[in-house]
């Protein structure tokens, strides 16, 4: 074999690399041990609870204040429409300075609504002794010309469809007028509707045929116990339209009912559900009021507020205001309403699982109408100490009964 040649390659310089130094973990490191870590957790846990026990009483705070302003509206709309309905009352009712009746008859629809009813501006039921819920009606022309009622020009017999006036002034075609006689109190007035106006030598005729209206029944004379006959000392008012309202506590609520609706059916309510009634304020639990009255003489200011009971039971006027006489309806001129009004939000119960917002059980606690005035009882409301109440009260003025005085 022939040998292999031996290639020499030329030197080449060493290149000399730097040491590497390579470091190892230190023995301690730094950061959290597990005792800090359980100290942290205990301060976030300590924090996380204090938030939460400020955000329990904020949060019942505000539904304390919520509740409250929730009461405040609830209050103040009732108040308002009480006001609106118990201002203006009366209109229509008097002439001359005096009431044009004691008593009023009402048909409509097919059904008498008032048979020689009590013809007051403001009537008040009261609701008893113990404090239980008074109820208010109100009665007023709707017409501009309500106040300026107008004589007769000639007796009209009682079955009658013919009213002659001595003008036409305020009356039109479908509106309402009352015919009444100042002269016989006894004598109740009775609402019909204009059906037709012919003018006469007289003046003018108002038609009130029956078929033509529902506020015009078949006969006068059997429809209701008394009526007329009108002789020439009558006079007319021209009403418009005519309210008679009543307002009364149904189901936690100021409910308002037409007494002129014709319905047969007492204002009633179960739940949310209402019969004959129209739910105007809610959570308003009772209502108390008084007649504001002058002197016999109806000469000066309201002198004594009085129950709306019987004889002996009011200190400072010992007359029968359940049925006031026709002289005692003019001495009223105002209306003394408190409202008591429960909170519409349910608190909640203590750690104990009781209620305190009305903490105690006794009277003590229990809404007071007015001072010296009804203690209202509110414990025959479900979970009544859950609650809070609030009482509004106001003093009505009558306008209408003021001005005819």
């Amino acid at each position: 074999m022939t040998p292999c040649p031996i290639i020499i390659l030329p030197s080449h310089r060493l290149i000399k690399m730097p040491k590497m130094k390579f470091q190892g973990i230190p023995a301690k490191q730094a950061g959290f041990s597990l005792i800090d870590l359980m100290v942290g957790a205990i301060i976030g846990l300590l924090t996380t609870l204090v938030i939460m026990y400020s955000f329990k009483a904020f949060e019942g705070q505000k539904r304390t204040t919520d509740s409250l302003a929730g009461a405040q509206s609830d209050g103040l709309l009732a108040m308002i429409t009480l006001d609106n309905a118990i201002r203006p009352a009366g209109l229509g009712l008097f002439t001359n300075g005096s009431l044009i009746c004691s008593s009023v008859n009402v048909y409509y629809n097919g059904s008498v609504v008032a048979n020689g009813a009590s013809m007051m501006p403001v009537n008040i039921t009261d609701g008893g002794a113990s404090g239980g819920p008074d109820s208010i009606q109100t009665m007023s022309s709707q017409s501009i010309y309500g106040s300026a009622s107008t004589s007769i020009a000639q007796p009209m017999p009682t079955p009658s469809s013919v009213l002659t006036v001595t003008t036409s002034n305020g009356f039109t075609l479908g509106s309402l007028v009352m015919v009444g006689d100042p002269s016989s109190p006894t004598t109740p007035c009775t609402v019909m509707s204009v059906t037709a106006l012919q003018p006469t030598a007289n003046g003018v005729n108002l038609i009130h045929n029956s078929g033509l209206s529902p506020w015009n029944p078949p006969n006068l004379a059997s429809a209701f116990s008394s009526v007329g006959p009108y002789t020439i000392n009558a006079v007319v008012v021209p009403l418009g339209s005519f309210s008679r309202t009543q307002f009364q506590v149904l189901c936690n609520s100021l409910a308002s009912t037409d007494l002129n609706s014709g319905s047969t059916s007492p204002p009633s309510c179960a739940g949310s559900t209402f019969t004959n009634a129209a739910p105007v304020a809610a959570n308003i639990v009772n209502i108390q009021a008084q007649y504001g009255i002058v002197p016999p003489s109806l000469v000066g200011g309201i002198t004594c507020w009085v129950n709306a009971t019987g004889v002996g039971t009011n200190a400072c006027d010992g007359n029968n205001w359940i049925n006031p006489t026709p002289a005692n309806i003019q001495r009223i001129e105002a209306i003394h309403v408190a409202v008591t009004v429960m909170s519409p939000q349910k608190e909640k119960p203590n750690s104990s699982g009781v209620c305190t917002a009305t903490a105690s059980t006794t009277a003590t606690n229990y809404p007071v109408s007015w001072a010296g005035g009804p203690v209202i009882n509110v414990t025959t409301i479900p979970n009544w100490q859950c609650y809070r109440y609030k009482v509004f009260q106001t003093i009505i003025p009558i306008r209408n009964a003021i001005w005819a005085n």
